[in-house]
């Protein structure tokens, strides 16, 4: 490698031309089917961005906002176990090098 202030450097720099294209964060990922499938599960499936990957957020009952319980899922489709019985809300947030995009509209399943 040259560094930037070596005349190899410097040359090459100033010889190759260069291009910056921005990055947007992708969409927000699309809720194609939601189930709670007993005994504390759920499964969801999406249409995830095209590029990079999803968060997934939750909140449980009586819980006053949204945790991350996710932060790299690069499939189209979630399913956990675990929950408490009671109302829990999903939402996705798909990520790419240019940051994170909108999330999807929060999703509400009620677990049994």
């Amino acid at each position: 490698k040259f560094g930037p202030e070596t005349q190899h450097g410097v040359m090459i720099r100033q010889s190759v031309p260069t291009t910056t294209r921005a990055v947007h964060p992708p969409a927000a990922p699309v809720v194609i089917e939601a189930q709670a499938l007993g005994g504390g599960k759920v499964h969801i499936d999406f249409q995830p961005p095209a590029s990079g990957w999803i968060q997934v957020w939750h909140q449980g009952p009586g819980e006053a906002a949204f945790t991350l319980a996710v932060d790299k899922l690069a499939t189209n489709f979630w399913e956990q176990g675990g929950f408490a019985p009671g109302a829990h809300s999903f939402k996705f947030i798909g990520v790419n090098s240019g940051g994170p995009g909108d999330a999807s509209a929060p999703l509400t399943l009620q677990v049994t």
